[in-house]
């Protein structure tokens, strides 16, 4: 629970005593004016009948009024509680991610050495994998078409793929459950 709500909720309750001293005031006040400005039983038994009714329904007004503040209150801190249970529940998924995507690029890195991938080549296989195409990878590495297409031919004849469809096939299948793992 945090400061703010406490001290919201420490408010709602000093309203609630302020009313209920209210309500007690106006009773001694309506029981004075009853008894003072009435001379006979029968006087002082028709101006009750009148007053007390008047005096209950603002006694049941003020008591909604005051659980209504403090079912606000409650149901605020529930929703601050929530959401902080989802702010660390995100937060546990956002590191779990991000272990997971650093365990397949070191899975990626660790076939492109089994591989004996160059610099060059292992640079342009990730474009590849991320599904450029070799007139983009020769633009975005400043070099020609023709040299790209050659270090893509070597990229697939070292790693056994006939293409650059097999090759992100390759990764995709490991990230991507087979049709038995789902249904189980």
């Amino acid at each position: 629970m945090t400061n703010v709500t406490r001290r919201n909720l420490g408010q709602k309750r000093h309203l609630g005593l302020i009313l209920w001293a209210v309500v007690i005031l106006l009773f001694i006040d309506y029981s004075i004016e009853i008894f003072y400005f009435s001379s006979t039983m029968k006087e002082i038994f028709i101006d009750s009948a009148i007053e007390l009714p008047r005096l209950f329904i603002l006694l049941y007004a003020l008591f909604y009024i005051h659980k209504l503040y403090l079912s606000e209150g409650h149901r605020k801190m529930a929703l601050e509680k929530s959401l902080v249970s989802s702010q660390r529940e995100a937060t546990m998924w956002e590191q779990k991610s991000r272990y997971y995507l650093k365990e397949f690029a070191f899975y990626i890195e660790s076939e492109f050495d089994r591989w004996n991938l160059t610099k060059s080549e292992r640079e342009v296989a990730l474009l590849i994998i991320r599904g450029k195409s070799s007139k983009d990878i020769a633009a975005l590495r400043f070099t020609s078409d023709r040299t790209i297409r050659n270090q893509c031919q070597s990229i697939y004849e070292k790693s056994g793929l006939a293409g650059r469809h097999e090759l992100s096939a390759y990764f995709l299948e490991k990230i991507i459950p087979d049709q038995e793992s789902v249904s189980e």
